[in-house]
């Protein structure tokens, strides 16, 4: 197929970008933002007004970008609850002062040191599954089908995603709930004051990456 394709699409995905640094998704941006530019010149040249879903790295920044590039474009239970909010790279948090098993909160469970490990577990695999196997495309695979589902059935659900914080003039991920026309409400639940700590961090290094393409 090709862009006229995407007259009368409901989702357009993109996962174009350049092969992913060892050490920082930052590092390959420049990259990223003319692969970007030749994509969004041709997206809108078309009628396409569908849900864009964004996929490449470095996430937020990409997806702030594809945001400004494309201006005129106009809870399923689970017995374990921890949300991954912030960056999509290094500096990303756990929401552990929320997390909880049946209601029960996670440190009930887990020691400090426990949680520590957790979340670098969390943070690092990406770079362990690319050591490994050379990319993370089935895991991007299917938290895409996930997503996708959840909007072409209205599914409502709540689901860690990058999206405009307008207060700070960022993309940044936190829990939203996901339905038909893409997010439909952002969640804003209680951090504690190191997450909160953390989230700016977060939000700063994020800007710092946005600001270096303008």
């Amino acid at each position: 197929g090709d862009y006229s394709d995407l007259d009368d699409a409901d989702i357009v995905c993109i996962s174009a970008g350049p092969p992913q640094s060892d050490n920082d998704r930052l590092e390959d941006l420049e990259k990223a933002k003319k692969i970007y530019q030749d994509i969004f010149d041709k997206i809108n040249k078309t009628k396409f007004n569908g849900i864009l879903l964004i996929a490449s790295n470095p996430l937020d920044v990409m997806s702030y970008y594809a945001y400004r590039l494309s201006e005129k474009l106009n809870i399923n239970p689970k017995s374990i609850h921890a949300y991954v909010i912030g960056e999509h790279g290094n500096s990303q948090l756990v929401m552990w002062s929320s997390a909880n098993i049946a209601n029960q909160n996670i440190d009930k469970f887990l020691t400090k040191e426990e949680m520590k490990k957790l979340e670098e577990d969390v943070k690092n695999a990406a770079f362990e599954i690319i050591k490994r196997k050379g990319a993370t495309y089935y895991g991007i695979a299917m938290s895409l089908i996930r997503i996708t589902n959840a909007i072409l059935g209205d599914e409502e659900v709540v689901i860690p995603v990058s999206n405009y914080d307008e207060e700070n003039d960022v993309y940044i991920s936190t829990t939203c709930v996901i339905g038909r026309d893409g997010i439909k409400q952002r969640i804003y639940m209680d951090l504690n004051e190191e997450e909160k700590e953390k989230l700016q961090k977060s939000i700063d290094i994020v800007k710092k990456a946005i600001n270096s393409l303008k």
